[in-house]
Formats: structure tokens, sequence, C-alpha cells
């Protein structure tokens, strides 16, 4: 499963080094399929079963499925923020705000070993 994730992350990698996006609506796509990503993998660690003092492989440590949880949600909110602001003068600075709550997950779960 990781390396789906991975192969993943460097085609959307690829796709954004290829052409960088130039409009919000093409950045905010760009970023929706990161957070799509970054979800997968999040999704997958939270439904391990709690680390316990018998169970140390092959579960989630609760302090960190919190943090996702609540980084995911700042994430989503953002993206969708930023998609109801696409045809107003606020589009730029939404879609800056989604790209920071993006990577912040991203960030995390990659700090935490959860993604490469």
């Amino acid at each position: 499963m990781r390396i789906v994730l991975v192969t993943a992350l460097l085609l959307v990698a690829a796709c954004t080094a290829t052409k960088t996006a130039e409009t919000p609506a093409q950045r905010l796509f760009a970023l929706q399929g990161e957070f799509n990503i970054a979800l997968r993998a999040a999704t997958g660690y939270t439904a391990k079963p709690p680390c316990s003092a018998t169970l140390l492989i092959g579960c989630h440590k609760p302090d960190v499925k919190a943090e996702i949880v609540a980084a995911a949600e700042k994430a989503d909110s953002a993206l969708k923020t930023a998609k109801s602001a696409l045809a107003t003068a606020e589009a730029e600075g939404r879609v800056a705000l989604a790209s920071k709550a993006t990577r912040a997950l991203v960030s995390y779960m990659i700090a935490k070993g959860i993604m490469k």
C-alpha cells in the first residue's frame, strides 16, 4: 500500500512539476489531489487499532490520530472554502490558505512516518 501511495505522490509531483498551475482553480485542483492522497494514508493509519502494551506494531497512536484528524479537517475546510471562493477576488488568498493547511497535513504525516 505504501508503494501505491509513494507512486501516487510521485505522479502528482511529476504532473505539477511538468506544468505549473497558473490559475487558482488549477492550483486548487492539484491541492485536492494531494489532500486525497494524504486522506487515503490517514484513513489507513487511523483504521488500525490503538497501540497498547501488547500491541506495538500495526497500530495507531491516539495522540497522532487526533493530530491527523484535526489537520485533515482543517485542510478539508480550507479546500472547501477555497472552492467556494474561486469566482471571487478572494480566490488567491483562499487557495494559499488551503495550500498551507494541506501541506501541514502532509508534512505532519511524513514526519510521523505515515507517508513518505
